[in-house]
């Protein structure tokens, strides 16, 4: 089971695409690391994953829940 599940997953904001594209997948039991330099879309990701951000584009869903539909 996917505990965590992205496809094609982007953000912008006006012409700034600051999330590309992202494919990620974390099973349950899994141990993930997200890392990167400032400015590379860590906080973004996680914002869009725990519904504070919607994604411009692609599919994220986090225990099979859609983050686009269910954003509030």
């Amino acid at each position: 089971m996917s505990v965590i599940k992205c496809k094609k997953l982007s953000k912008n904001y006006d012409e700034v695409e600051v999330l590309s594209n992202i494919d990620l997948e974390v099973k349950e039991g899994e141990f993930f690391g997200l890392l990167g330099p400032n400015g590379a879309g860590k906080t973004t990701l996680l914002k869009i994953l725990t519904c504070q951000l919607k994604s411009s584009k692609g599919k994220a869903e986090v225990f099979s829940l859609d983050t686009f539909t269910n954003f509030e």
